[in-house]
């Protein structure tokens, strides 16, 4: 599971909305599947209307820096200014770390819906986002995003129901509101 702060959702949003109508990409950092930090790198692609190739200079900076402040990197994100929030063949043909998370920013709606992927040699598999907002007080808050994805029980494609407290678990409108013992 990738925990997001909702303010490093709205940053990776922005730079995404300001790279319009190219694509933006760019580093998530943390621990333990905590994201702390964003970092966006500069889309060197050649055709950067349609594809996203983080500027290597900028890409080894970034890794660096992020392990000079004791971080991991968690995943990469990048937006599809056009297009749904799914893996296209050359996503998964860039996907080198197969062990991190691969975020995608659609912003094809005014509300992006987001998904987030390990993609690895053996196939794409969605991964669990939780979206976290502080409290005034520093208690976490869940808030719900508009997430979309495939229903936990029967892996139907989804967007518009979504069950949060602290995580996210989505499900199709056969199975809202049940538990996994109940479905």
């Amino acid at each position: 599971m990738i925990e997001l702060p909702a303010d490093l959702l709205e940053a990776m949003v922005a730079h995404a909305r300001r790279e319009t109508p190219c694509e933006a990409c760019g580093w998530m950092a943390g621990r333990g599947g905590k994201i702390t930090r964003v970092f966006p790198v500069p889309n060197a692609a050649e055709d950067p209307l349609t594809r996203f190739l983080m500027e290597p200079v900028a890409q080894i900076r970034t890794m660096r820096k992020v392990a000079e402040m004791g971080l991991d990197l968690v995943g990469t994100y990048h937006s599809h200014p056009r297009t749904l929030a799914t893996p296209s063949a050359r996503d998964m043909d860039l996907a080198a770390y197969p062990e991190i998370a691969h975020l995608i920013l659609p912003l094809s709606n005014p509300e992006p819906e987001i998904r987030c992927y390990c993609i690895a040699a053996e196939g794409v598999s969605i991964l669990e986002l939780a979206v976290e907002k502080a409290a005034p007080q520093g208690d976490r808050l869940p808030v719900r995003p508009k997430i979309a994805g495939f229903c936990d029980l029967c892996n139907t494609e989804c967007s518009s129901l979504l069950q949060a407290t602290y995580f996210v678990t989505i499900s199709c409108s056969n199975h809202a509101g049940k538990s996994y013992k109940e479905a």
